[in-house]
């Protein structure tokens, strides 16, 4: 294709096209496997893609939900990872609370993720301690729904 390298130039270099000089007000586009480092009216740069530093946008966060096993001697918590926009997957087993030690069980299982940073175990941790608190208070024996309206972020499982 022929363009006017002045008017077609920077849009044409930026889509993957090679100017070759015909003559001063005219080029010669074809197309490359070379990406524009920069561009002016009266040259244009080249680099291999091997060289090029090609800005990339961050991976998309990680999100992670908190599952319970809300039953009426014990309460059980595990993690799940979000893959895609509803689709979640077991990220760890169901740890048991007041059988064991769910809360470092879960800190333990989530240490051995090297993908889950210190923030996220930190925060998945600290709503295990809301939830089991809220779960054992004396006195009261709060019901599932009452579970899901104070925590609408983790999902209960249970009678």
């Amino acid at each position: 294709k022929v363009g006017n390298a002045g008017r077609c130039g920077p849009r044409m270099a930026a889509k993957g096209w090679n100017a070759r000089r015909g003559n001063k007000n005219h080029a010669q586009w074809t197309r490359s496997r070379h990406v524009v480092r920069s561009v002016d009216f009266e040259s244009v740069e080249y680099v291999d893609p091997a060289e090029a530093v090609m800005p990339k946008e961050p991976p998309p966060e990680p999100v992670y939900k908190l599952k319970f096993l809300w039953l009426e001697k014990n309460i059980a918590v595990c993690v799940d990872q979000m893959l895609k926009k509803d689709n979640f997957s077991p990220m760890t087993e169901y740890f048991f609370w007041p059988r064991k030690d769910a809360w470092e069980e879960l800190k333990e299982a989530l240490d051995a993720k090297p993908w889950v940073s210190e923030r996220d175990a930190v925060l998945l941790l600290n709503r295990t301690t809301e939830v089991i608190n809220f779960w054992q208070e004396e006195g009261v024996k709060h019901s599932l729904a009452e579970a899901r309206e104070k925590f609408p972020d983790c999902e209960f499982i249970g009678s």
